[in-house]
């Protein structure tokens, strides 16, 4: 699902500049670029069974 990849690479790049613009907002962020990372994953796990 390609897709469902860029839109996860899109909204990790945006947080990642973000986190560099805006500093106090890194640990969140950061959260939350792991959790979308975490729901490609098995999204992409998922389309393979």
């Amino acid at each position: 699902m390609p897709a469902v990849n860029t839109v996860a690479t899109l909204v990790t790049a945006i947080a990642a500049m973000l986190a560099i613009l805006w500093p106090a907002a890194g640990r969140w962020l950061g959260i939350a670029i792991a959790l979308t990372d975490l729901i490609v994953a098995l999204i992409a796990l998922w389309q393979t069974r």
